[in-house]
């Protein structure tokens, strides 16, 4: 994640989505003025130091930005999971740790090592599973259906009705698939109730406002406005044509 080409691939996407919308996309450093070097300080050794500038736009986004961004957003993750001194991993880190065995087909095609049985230790600790009857399914798993990543496995769990046959695996994939790293979401949540629920709408109930902030908050569900005219129309008899 954090390389060159893979900030690229993103500026170029930027890009082109920028100029799609007709946003113009800026051409020089922002705040950086060409400077010159001093006669007497060209031949010396702090010349880089003095004439250091970005040489493209793409280079400024990518130090300042980007990678500024992924390293703040790291550190971030590291203290809230792993705690602030180094080698005290918390228990919320040792828990999602455990998770990532469960997923390695290698672990368990054959004898699971120390690593895998910890993992299902801890894992069926916290979460009240049985811990013989989590490795005899994740061996079963494994033997029968080879997987490469974590949507294979969901992939073959769907297709092989999953629930039933590896329900204590499937409890453990669904955690791991929706475990949040982060709050973002629900903060989110809570500045489109603000919006929604201002002055205006003081006395809306329960009902319409639990009705209102899925619309606000899901905005990547494509609703069609034909069926909610439908379904409107159905509830009661009407004098207009809708």
């Amino acid at each position: 994640m954090r390389s060159e080409e893979r900030f690229g691939e993103i500026f170029k996407c930027a890009s082109e989505k920028a100029e799609s919308l007709d946003i113009e996309v800026p051409t020089e450093v922002p705040g950086q003025r060409k400077r010159e070097v001093p006669m007497r300080l060209q031949h010396g050794p702090t010349v880089s130091q003095v004439g250091a500038q970005f040489e493209s736009v793409e280079a400024y986004f990518r130090r300042t930005v980007y990678y500024s961004f992924l390293d703040s957003m790291t550190e971030e993750l590291k203290r809230r999971f792993k705690g602030n001194k180094p080698g005290s991993g918390s228990p919320t880190d040792k828990i999602i740790q455990s998770f990532h065995p469960l997923t390695v087909h290698a672990k368990w095609v054959s004898n699971p090592d120390a690593e895998a049985k910890e993992a299902v230790h801890i894992l069926c600790d916290f979460y009240g599973e049985d811990e013989d009857q989590l490795q005899a399914e994740l061996k079963v798993f494994h033997s029968s259906f080879p997987s490469e990543n974590l949507k294979e496995i969901f992939a073959i769990l769907r297709e092989n009705r999953g629930q039933l046959i590896f329900p204590a695996f499937v409890k453990m994939i669904q955690i791991y698939a929706t475990l949040p790293v982060t709050t973002a979401s629900v903060e989110r949540t809570f500045s489109k109730l603000k919006i929604i629920k201002n002055q205006l709408r003081s006395l809306c109930g329960q009902k319409r406002l639990s009705d209102l902030l899925p619309i606000a908050i899901e905005t990547d569900i494509q609703i069609k406005h034909s069926e909610v005219i439908r379904i409107f129309k159905d509830m009661a008899p009407r004098r207009m044509l809708l």
